[in-house]
Parts: C-alpha cells; structure tokens; sequence
C-alpha cells in the first residue's frame, strides 16, 4: 500500500489529472444502493471473519 501512495505522489500533474478523472468518473456510476449493499456485504465478511478467529480459539 504505501508503493502505491508513493507512486501516486509522484505522477506528473497531467497523469494526476487523468487518474483523477477516471476514478471521478467511476465513483458517479455508483448508487446509494450500490454502497449501501457493497457495505452490508463487507459487514457481513467481518462477521463470518470474527466468527472463524474466535472458533480457532
């Protein structure tokens, strides 16, 4: 992770801008419904996780 920040901190202003944009445009595509699901969905991966850690013990 912090390659990646790093490689992001060092794009030219023009490679910054084309990132930028893209990943505006991908974040528009998304609907309240979207992340509401993709959230229910990553609390329940937490929850089965939790479960799996605790039936180790």
């Amino acid at each position: 992770m912090a390659s990646a920040m790093e490689q992001i901190c060092q794009l030219s202003d023009a490679e910054w801008r084309v990132m930028s944009d893209a990943e505006e445009a991908e974040v528009q595509s998304y609907t309240w419904d979207d992340a509401t699901n993709l959230f229910e969905a990553g609390l329940y991966t937490a929850i089965e996780r939790q479960s799996k850690l605790r039936d180790r013990v």
